[in-house]
């Protein structure tokens, strides 16, 4: 994951054969940012359905390429962005993570 100073936004890139579905890297990688462990956030499947998001990436791969498109969403305060290249783009400039109580 690296820091984007021109957009102001965080990257990581998902990879066909990565050890973890694109959900939990989501988690992960937000839980990161915002400096908190990932059962500290809100749950995920309240922005996204967990099991959708990762079959669009897997469906997005099966492709060699050729597919197409994003998937924006709104996790923890931050919009988060899915392209179908792997790209996962996080913008951390929202309020603060509220911790579940």
């Amino acid at each position: 994951m690296y820091y984007d100073s021109a957009s102001g936004t965080y990257r990581i890139w998902c990879v066909e054969g990565d050890y973890e579905p694109v959900s939990t890297a989501v988690l992960v990688a937000v839980a990161s940012i915002r400096g908190v462990e990932p059962d500290e956030l809100e749950p995920l499947p309240s922005a996204v359905d967990p099991d959708a998001l990762n079959s669009l990436v897997e469906h997005w791969h099966t492709h060699d390429g050729d597919a197409m498109g994003s998937i924006s969403f709104t996790f923890a305060d931050c919009e988060v962005t899915v392209s179908a290249d792997g790209e996962i783009e996080i913008d951390a400039a929202a309020m603060p993570v509220r911790p579940r109580t």
